[in-house]
């Protein structure tokens, strides 16, 4: 049987990711096993990878950032953007 920590399962065919919270089963499967999902590439430089969220997006771009020595959140070009500025 399943992992009694992670009682939600994938219902997708021959998936079987178990995860702790129902959402995230349903968030998985509707970005994942939907066909009609539609897929936003990265838009860094070089990158093939596609993404149908916007958090996962926005994490891959982190990652490129952080790669190159940019830190955390910027623009394509590598420079920063200030997260607090809108909230003085």
């Amino acid at each position: 049987m399943g992992n009694p920590a992670k009682p939600f399962v994938c219902p997708a065919v021959n998936c079987g990711k178990s995860f702790q919270r129902g959402e995230h089963a349903k968030r998985h499967s509707a970005s994942l096993h939907t066909p009609d999902a539609v897929k936003v590439p990265c838009p860094y430089p070089n990158s093939d990878h596609k993404s149908t969220r916007g958090d996962n997006l926005k994490q891959r771009m982190n990652s490129h950032r952080r790669e190159k020595g940019g830190g955390g959140i910027g623009s394509l070009d590598g420079s920063a953007i200030d997260e607090d500025k809108d909230r003085k």
